[in-house]
C-alpha cells in the first residue's frame, strides 16, 4: 500500500482542524493510501524545558493579554488528543523513508500571519514529491515582502488545489500556473453517511434534552448578536448550546470532535463565524447564520466561495439582518447534489495524484 505524509495546523484545539485531517486521512485510505500527519520533535535543550515549564505558568497570570486563548486551548487539550490517538496517524517529521507523496493541507497552511513555513510549502521533499490537497491562505492577497518567497516555493510543487476562489488567484499571479484546481474542503469528501458512522453514538453527556441551538464563535459575537440570539431562542423555546472557541469562558462546553459533528447535525439552527462549522451544518442541512469574526480576522473569501457554491449566500449576517427571515429563506434542496459532484472533483484530484507517481 503506498503511504502519504500529511503536513497541516497541528494545534489541538481547533474541531475544523482535526475533522478536515481524519477526512483527508479517511479519503486517502478509499484509495488505498496510507497517510500519516507528520508532526515536528520536540527540541529538549535546556532552554526549551524552561519554556515548556515557566511559559505556561505565566500565561496563566492576569498580566499576559493572551491568557483566555491560552487557557482555552489547555482545556481543550485532552479531549483533542484522545480524539487523535483514536482517529488520525500521526508519524514524526524527519522520517520520509516509504513516502511516495506529501500533501500540504488542508486548512490556512499558507496563511502568511501564522503559517506559510518552509514545512508548510515541503520544501524537505523533492518536487515531483510535492502537493496541496485544498490549501488555504486565509487571506486574498499575500504581503508585498513576502511575495517573492511564495511565489519561489509555490512554483515547485508538482500539482496545487486550493480551497478558496481566491487561493486560486494567488496562485496564479504569483507563479503564472494555469493548472490550481479549486476543491473542496476534506470534510466534504466523506458522506453524510461517514460522518454518521463517526459521530451516531457521540452524542455528549451535557446534551440539551430539549430541542436547541448551537453557538460557535472562534472568537466572540458582538452584543448585539448576542441579543438577537437571545430573543430568537427565547421565541422559540429552545436551550443553548455554546461550545468554547479560542476564548476561554468556563460556561462554555467542550465536546470532543466527533461530538461536534453531532450536535451540529442535531441542532434546530447553528450560529456561528466558522468555516467548518458552517460544512457540517451544509452536509446535515442544519439551518445556520454565519457572522463576521470579531477579532479583526478578515477570512470572509472562504465563508464567501463556500455559500455562493451551496447557494446560501443569505446565510451570512449582517447588521440589520432578521434571523428568523435568513432561516426561513434557506433552501437546501440542491445541496447534496452540489454537494456529491463537488466531492468528485477532490476525489478525481486525489486520484491523479496517486496515478502521478
Amino acid at each position: 500500500m503506498k503511504k502519504a505524509g500529511i503536513i497541516t495546523l497541528n494545534g489541538k484545539h481547533n474541531y475544523g482542524n482535526r475533522l478536515q485531517n481524519y477526512a483527508l486521512q479517511s479519503a486517502l485510505a478509499s484509495q488505498d493510501v496510507k497517510s500519516a500527519t507528520l508532526v515536528g520533535k520536540h527540541n529538549l535543550s535546556v532552554s526549551n524545558i524552561l519554556k515548556l515549564i515557566v511559559k505556561p505558568l505565566l500565561k496563566h497570570t492576569p498580566l499576559y493579554r493572551g491568557r483566555f486563548q491560552y487557557m482555552a486551548k489547555t482545556a481543550k487539550r485532552k479531549q483533542f488528543c484522545r480524539f487523535d490517538d483514536d482517529f488520525t496517524g500521526e508519524d514524526v517529521l524527519g522520517d520520509y523513508s516509504g513516502y511516495f507523496a506529501f500533501i500540504s493541507g488542508s486548512d490556512q497552511v499558507w496563511n502568511p500571519k501564522f503559517a506559510g513555513k518552509d514545512a508548510h510549502f515541503l520544501t524537505f521533499a523533492p518536487a515531483e514529491k510535492r502537493f496541496a490537497y485544498a490549501a488555504s491562505f486565509g487571506v486574498s492577497e499575500i504581503p508585498a515582502e513576502q511575495k517573492e518567497r511564495y511565489a519561489e516555493n509555490l512554483s515547485e510543487f508538482n500539482k496545487i488545489s486550493v480551497r478558496e476562489d481566491d487561493g486560486k488567484k494567488i496562485v496564479e499571479e504569483l507563479t503564472g500556473r494555469e493548472d490550481v484546481v479549486v476543491v473542496p474542503d476534506p470534510t466534504m469528501l466523506l458522506t453524510r453517511s461517514d460522518w454518521d458512522e463517526l459521530s451516531g453514538d457521540a452524542k455528549p453527556a451535557n446534551a440539551p434534552s430539549g430541542k436547541f441551538i448551537v453557538i460557535y464563535a472562534l472568537h466572540s459575537l458582538s452584543a448585539e448578536n448576542q441579543s438577537k440570539i437571545q430573543q430568537f431562542v427565547a421565541d422559540n423555546d429552545y436551550e443553548i448550546y455554546q461550545i468554547m472557541g479560542d476564548l476561554y469562558d468556563k460556561t462554555h462546553k467542550i465536546p470532543d470532535p466527533r461530538e461536534f459533528v453531532w450536535l451540529v447535525a442535531n441542532a434546530e439552527a447553528v450560529f456561528t463565524d466558522s468555516f467548518h462549522c458552517c460544512v457540517f451544518s451544509i452536509i446535515y442541512h442544519t439551518p445556520f447564520i454565519v457572522f463576521d469574526r470579531t477579532d479583526g480576522q478578515k477570512m470572509s473569501s472562504r465563508l464567501t466561495t463556500l455559500t455562493e457554491k451551496f447557494k446560501l449566500t443569505q446565510t451570512m449576517a449582517n447588521v440589520s439582518s432578521n434571523f428568523g427571515e435568513i432561516f426561513s429563506s434557506e433552501d437546501f434542496t440542491d445541496v447534496d447534489a452540489i454537494m456529491s459532484d463537488y466531492r468528485e472533483v477532490g476525489m478525481n484530484f486525489l486520484a491523479d495524484m496517486i496515478q502521478d507517481e
